[in-house]
This record gives structure tokens, sequence and C-alpha cells, in this order.
């Protein structure tokens, strides 16, 4: 397929940067992965109308990504239009505890706005460092507290151009996961969380206590994509992992982080074919010790 020639096509109908054959690593917290056929952003809901009707209708496979947080991008690159939310959907609106967000806003933003509001309920997500639409897709969590807790509402347009209104009990909120994993093919545009009135002093203090906490039990320097493993029932995916002995194994430059052994960090030059061996090797190491085998929290993109 002539990618520089729909490139061309698509740039003439839409506002938002279409890149050909773009480099992933630029665009992955963890750094790696090959090129994107086309690499898309966005400026709004007109433009991702007319990207996904130009994917139906030229039958490409289409994904959407936002900070690139918790993704991993194979070598070989990504078939298709990847679309990115995070330059065209960044709105934020406040009316008494109710926020509406749209879903290429980053999280950490919308903890610090809700912070100066008075608003509690959301500090646990200050350190999580993707976007509201990607919080809310793997339903993102930490200290005991996730986005369940706080979502009321999800607006998303389907890859067939329909949009609909997810109320909380359609959102299919479980541990690290919703519906949009597996059965809606749906870009969120518009997410809306209800909160309580607090104290931005105590607040602010939670949040500093959070960040202190995450800076002496989690690597900090390096590129990493948060959580490799999930949480097997009543257990920690960083404790059996550390039991096995896997910090600081490593392959090429992809490691187990010596901080915390629930995350994988670049030391420079990794590939994800690294990152993937040293994910699938530590897993075996795990269910061969406890019987157990641990699910990725990190999305393997093919």
């Amino acid at each position: 397929m002539d990618w520089a020639q729909i490139s061309r096509e698509l740039g003439a109908l839409i506002q938002g940067e279409v890149k050909v054959s773009e480099p992933m690593r630029k665009h992955t917290s963890l750094r790696v992965g090959g090129t994107a056929d086309l690499l898309v952003f966005p400026k709004g809901m007109a433009d991702l109308r007319t990207i996904l009707e130009l994917a139906q209708d030229r039958n490409v496979p289409l994904r959407v990504i936002g900070n690139g947080t918790n993704i991993l991008v194979p070598d070989e690159g990504l078939k298709g239009i990847t679309v990115s939310i995070t330059e065209g959907f960044k709105g934020i609106a406040v009316s008494g505890g109710r926020i509406s967000i749209e879903a290429g806003r980053s999280l950490g933003s919308v903890v610090r706005t809700a912070v100066t509001k008075g608003l509690g309920g959301l500090t646990f997500a200050g350190g999580i460092p993707g976007t509201v639409g990607g919080a809310v897709v793997m339903n993102a969590g930490a200290f005991g507290a996730d986005m369940s807790q706080v979502v009321k509402a999800v607006e998303a347009l389907s890859f067939t151009g329909r949009l609909k209104r997810y109320r909380l009990e359609e959102l299919g909120f479980g541990y690290r996961t919703s519906v949009f994993q597996d059965h809606e093919k749906a870009v969120i545009t518009r997410v809306a969380i209800e909160l309580e009135p607090a104290s931005p002093e105590e607040l602010r203090a939670q949040v500093r206590e959070y960040a202190a906490r995450r800076r002496t039990t989690q690597p900090q320097a390096e590129s990493t994509a948060g959580s490799v493993f999930r949480n097997p029932p009543g257990d920690s995916a960083g404790r059996l992992l550390e039991e096995v002995g896997a910090k600081g194994m490593r392959i090429g430059d992809a490691q187990i982080s010596p901080v915390h052994a629930n995350f994988i960090v670049n030391l420079g030059r990794a590939k994800s074919a690294e990152v993937k061996a040293l994910l699938e090797e530590t897993r075996a190491m795990v269910e061969k010790s406890f019987g157990i085998r641990l699910e990725p929290e990190i999305v393997i993109l093919s």
C-alpha cells in the first residue's frame, strides 16, 4: 500500500498531523519499537471521524494510543493507521464535583485540577503517566484505588463512526480491564468523573506522600512502560518475581529493574524482542516455582 499517497490524501482532509513511517520509540515511554505505517494526530472529532472513515474504506488496520505509557510496539513496527489522541482531545470542564475531560488529556493534569478545586478521590492517580482515555481502558489504579471508583460516564466513537455514551454499569470494569479492551472497537473521546469535596491542603499532602512512595519503590531515571504483569489474586507480581530472583536480570539492554521486579527498564538501546523475551523468561520462572502464570499488564501490540 502506498502510505505516502494515503498520507497526502489524509493530510488534505484533516487539520491534524500525519506522519509516514514514524519511529514509535519516539512515542512510547519504553522507547522501543519499529515504525508505524501512518501515525495520525487528529485535532478533534471531525478529524477523528475522517480518519475512521478512511480506515474503513481502505480496509486497513486501525489502533488508538494515548501517551504510549503501557504499550510494547514490536520491532517490526505497526501496520496500518495508528491514531494518537494526545494532540486534539485535551479539554476539561469542572461543575461542582463533576469533571468532564477529553480523553487525550494527561491524567496527572486532571489530578492537579481536582486538588486545586478541592475535590478528593483521584490523588491515587497523581503518578500515573497516561491519558484519561488510556486510564479508563486499563482501569488504571494505584494504592488500592482505581478509575472505576470515580468514572461515571464515557463517550466513545466506534470504528464505524457511531458516537455512544456509556453508563458506569456498561463499562465492564474489572482489575486492570474494561469493556474497551476486548469487546468494544471504539475510541474514547470524553470521560466524566465524580469527586467529593475535600481540603486542598490535605489533598496536596496526599499527593506528596504517594509521590514519595513511588520515588522509593519504583524506577525513576530509566525508560519504562509501568507495571509489566497484573497482580494475581491475593498476591503481588513484584513479590513473586523478586522471590524467583528476577531483579536485575537482563537481556540486551532490557532489564528487570533492581528497584522493583515488576518493571522492565530500557538501559538505552533495548529492542522490543528483548523486552518480550525477558517478560516470557521471568513469567516462566514464576510459573515453575509457584504454579502461577502471570498475565501481562503491558499491552503487547502486533
